[in-house]
């Protein structure tokens, strides 16, 4: 499982203006390399990426859920636009789809 990687993934998704946009990733070619090693190792699950992903994914494996929960709450705020809070309404310029009725 990579973290933040440095893809087109953050400019197609309109998060470039995002904290998780804007901040450090890890390189797509050492997340590729890691996960094909572990591929061909039957490896079930890698964490790939820097060290701090590593370190990331190795904190998520010994620290107890409540601790996780707090610490997850905080993605809100770096998938939000910086600079506000993460908008409870859709962007009045988008379309959503919600069972398939289109509302503005």
């Amino acid at each position: 499982m990579p973290g933040p990687t440095d893809t087109d993934f953050f400019r197609r998704a309109d998060m470039g203006d995002t904290n998780v946009g804007q901040g450090e990733k890890d390189d797509p070619v050492q997340v590729a390399e890691q996960g094909l090693d572990a591929l061909f190792a039957s490896k079930d699950k890698v964490v790939a990426g820097s060290w701090k992903t590593r370190a990331k994914g190795l904190a998520n494996k010994v620290l107890p859920d409540s601790l996780k929960a707090k610490g997850t709450a905080g993605w809100r705020n770096r998938a939000a636009p910086t600079g506000r809070r993460c908008p409870t309404q859709p962007h009045p310029d988008r379309r959503v789809s919600v069972r398939g009725r289109d509302t503005a």
